[in-house]
């Protein structure tokens, strides 16, 4: 949140705060929650799918931190 409203408004959408604080709330990490209706037309259910990180594989990842972060 705190790189989000550092950076607010610029460098980022308010749809982008919007899906971070639908994930935070629903605890999940899915795709974005546009209401009953749109969900049902845009995934073909009323809720938005979670996302399977079980079909990430053999990708590299790395985490970096500077001393100053």
């Amino acid at each position: 949140m705190e790189t989000y409203l550092g950076h607010f408004p610029a460098g980022t959408s308010f749809r982008c705060v919007e899906h971070f604080r639908q994930m935070t709330l629903s605890k999940q990490f899915q795709k974005y929650d546009f209401g009953l209706e749109e969900n049902v037309i845009k995934y073909g259910q009323e809720t938005p799918p979670v996302y399977d990180l079980g079909n990430i594989k053999n990708a590299p990842i790395a985490l970096l931190c500077g001393s100053l972060d």
